[in-house]
């Protein structure tokens, strides 16, 4: 029983964690873009086309081990997709 008690506990405060961070990072998010964030859009050339964030780059998230030498590194970066799933991937 106390096992259950835990696993509770361990997905409930999972689960709180994700949605403060997301919180926050969306409070940060308009600070980050001024400062000259880099947006990344991870989905395929396909999803890209159809409708994307104005400035953002296209590199598909099996491309992005292969072209991260094409970001600055002295520049944050912003992943996004359609879901949120591949950009926190």
């Amino acid at each position: 029983m106390t096992g259950d008690y835990l696993l509770v506990g361990l997905v409930v405060a999972y689960v709180a964690w994700r949605v403060l961070n997301s919180v926050l990072l969306r409070r940060r998010l308009p600070t980050l873009l001024e400062e000259g964030a880099q947006v990344v859009d991870v989905r395929g050339p396909g999803e890209f086309a159809a409708g994307h964030a104005a400035n953002s780059v296209n590199i598909p998230l099996q491309e992005l081990g292969q072209r991260a030498g094409d970001l600055d590194r002295n520049r944050p970066v912003i992943g996004c997709c359609a879901s949120g799933t591949r950009s926190a991937m």
